[in-house]
């Protein structure tokens, strides 16, 4: 469902169903610690697996390149951060960087 493309900053995936883009996502890695950020769903593609394709070919990417660390950042209570537990992520801490 997903693939991939590399820059010195980072790697980037984009989702297709049926040809169609319907998600992306980031990944950086560094000093074997993965991070798995800015990732999307194309509303329309919604509750079809889009996220997680997303993130485990992020983590099977990261591991193939040695990380043996992953971590994201999510919004509290988010549908983002659901799937990430879903995938054996835990939460670390909680932060609210802004209200208002």
């Amino acid at each position: 469902m997903s693939c991939w493309t590399q820059s010195t900053i980072g790697t980037c995936f984009f989702a297709l169903v049926d040809g169609e883009l319907a998600g992306g996502a980031a990944l950086v890695m560094h000093d074997q610690v993965a991070l798995l950020g800015g990732a999307g769903t194309a509303v329309r593609f919604r509750g079809r697996g889009v996220q997680r394709a997303l993130i485990e070919s992020r983590l099977a990417f990261a591991a193939k390149a040695g990380c043996n660390v992953a971590m994201t950042v999510t919004l509290p209570g988010s549908g983002s951060q659901r799937n990430v537990e879903r995938l054996g992520f835990h939460v670390a801490y909680s932060r609210t960087k802004f209200t208002l």
